[in-house]
């Protein structure tokens, strides 16, 4: 990936998560996807636990 797609991949991050837009994220990640956030705690993999991380982090129970 160049630094241009990697920017641009950011910069939409950025405006769905700001819409609050989960399902625009998570078609971001592939089906086997991990997220450690905060860094150092264990991994979510998979888009189910990575979408329930979505939900509950933009308050969308």
């Amino acid at each position: 990936m160049t630094a241009e797609a990697m920017r641009a991949a950011m910069q939409r991050y950025i405006e769905l998560v700001d819409a609050g837009d989960v399902d625009g994220i998570l078609a971001l990640y592939a089906d086997d996807a991990r997220v450690e956030d905060p860094v150092g705690t264990p991994p979510l993999i998979g888009r189910t636990a990575i979408e329930r991380f979505y939900h509950k982090g933009l308050g969308r129970n």
